[in-house]
């Protein structure tokens, strides 16, 4: 019985707020998961291995891994692959994604790039491990499909200031019912992401950025992650970011000179689901660069 609650609960998640693709706090040091066209603002080979559990402490709540690679071509093209697993309840979707994008100067501060995103979605329903009764010939099987999602944005960069604009999966809507009539499993609905950020430098050692990032998803009501950033001297970031009626969260990256990276964030809740879930949310992200 229990499952079959979580179950509904999770078909009503799906059908009202609409968020197929994964959350993340760390949106601002993994940019290129929703915005193809980060892949050539960096001009180093980096590989990064990210893990978030929400709602940690829920049973069948949101887990998303993310393993991705972004390499420049040559000084105005860059490339990114990556690989997203997100699991909650009966539904696991993998996403294999392709990046490519390219940097276009407009003067000596202003840059802007233009990315696309190719991607192949792997979409799996466990229907069986919704505990059915063994008699509801819906759930007897298992469902299984495969379907290819464009994506494309636009990042502008300055040394003061970033726009941020990206949609990562623009193409239809892809539902799943189980007969006519019944509630549906969305598992594709178009997302677009538009933000950006300010950095007020205050000495050759500190820097301050403050930066905003919109979700929009048809059918929902928009989110926005408003945050702050403290970094010291390249190698040590910590900050606070509010997500809009739904979190409070911290996050720090750390530096080392053997050019690794790690990050960490945890989510506190100030929505509905804190009612439920006193554990909030953690997410984890390594990350190692080729100079």
């Amino acid at each position: 019985m229990r499952c079959l609650i979580c179950m509904f609960c999770f078909i009503g998640v799906l059908k009202m707020t609409a968020q197929q693709e994964p959350n993340f706090t760390m949106y601002n040091f993994n940019l290129n998961i929703i915005n193809p066209a980060y892949v050539s603002v960096k001009k180093h080979a980096e590989a990064s291995l990210s893990y978030r559990s929400q709602w940690t402490g829920v049973p069948y709540a949101p887990n998303t891994s993310v393993l991705s690679y972004v390499a420049p071509i040559h000084d105005r093209l860059g490339f990114g692959l990556s690989v997203v697993n997100d699991e909650v309840f009966i539904l696991n979707k993998t996403d294999a994604a392709f990046d490519l994008s390219y940097e276009v100067q407009f003067s000596d501060e202003y840059y802007v790039h233009f990315g696309l995103k190719a991607s192949v979605s792997f979409v799996d329903l466990n229907l069986t491990k919704a505990g059915a009764p063994d008699r509801d010939t819906k759930f007897s099987q298992n469902e299984s499909y495969v379907t290819p999602t464009i994506g494309a944005g636009i990042y502008l960069s300055h040394p003061q200031y970033y726009i941020s604009l990206s949609t990562p999966n623009a193409s239809k809507v892809e539902r799943y019912a189980l007969e006519v009539d019944a509630p549906e499993i969305v598992v594709n609905y178009l997302h677009l992401y538009f933000g950006g950020g300010y950095i007020m430098e205050f000495n050759d050692d500190f820097s301050l950025i403050p930066a905003i990032m919109g979700r929009f998803v048809a059918g929902t009501t928009a989110t926005y992650d408003l945050s702050t950033t403290l970094e010291y001297q390249q190698k040590l970031k910590a900050g606070l970011n509010y997500r809009w009626k739904e979190s409070v969260s911290i996050y720090t990256m750390f530096s080392s000179k053997s050019n690794f990276n790690f990050g960490f964030a945890y989510d506190m809740n100030v929505s509905e689901i804190a009612k439920v879930n006193t554990h909030g949310s953690l997410e984890l992200l390594l990350r190692y660069k080729w100079n």
